[in-house]
């Protein structure tokens, strides 16, 4: 999985988002996530600070390892496998891919930014219903 330069730098430059106000940025993410489909919120715990770092310290992540998928396919490998386990369905990736989307329009992301997060994670859903739903994933695709 490759990402051209262009986008690379506009995910590295969208990093600031993440890094300078965290929790605001997850609080958001939670909020349009939860309000577009109240039937997610008993996927998650009461109190979302935690998963709100957890959010916030993945994304950091691919911001920072986007150029290097040696260095993110074992990282997504196992949440993806993770979140079998948390009752995560393979359709519930297409409502985080809009909510994030909707969450970086909304803190200050560009549109360059935001086209380069929405490549991205079509990219890496793609990749973690591959790893987290096989059978399924081969069926549809």
């Amino acid at each position: 999985m490759s990402f051209d330069k262009t986008q690379i730098e506009a995910l590295r430059e969208s990093g600031a988002i993440f890094r300078g106000a965290p929790e605001a940025v997850a609080a958001r993410f939670y909020l349009l996530l939860f309000e577009a489909n109240p039937e997610l919120r008993g996927l998650f715990p009461d109190n979302l600070d935690d998963q709100g770092r957890k959010l916030s310290a993945t994304l950091a992540l691919v911001v920072d390892a986007i150029g290097e998928w040696q260095t993110l396919e074992p990282v997504l490998s196992s949440l993806a496998r993770r979140h079998v386990g948390y009752g995560v369905e393979a359709s519930h990736y297409g409502v985080v891919c809009t909510a994030l989307m909707q969450t970086l329009t909304q803190t200050g992301a560009t549109a360059s930014q935001v086209a380069a997060w929405q490549a991205a994670v079509e990219k890496i859903s793609s990749f973690m219903v591959s790893v987290a739903y096989p059978d399924r994933w081969v069926e549809s695709h």
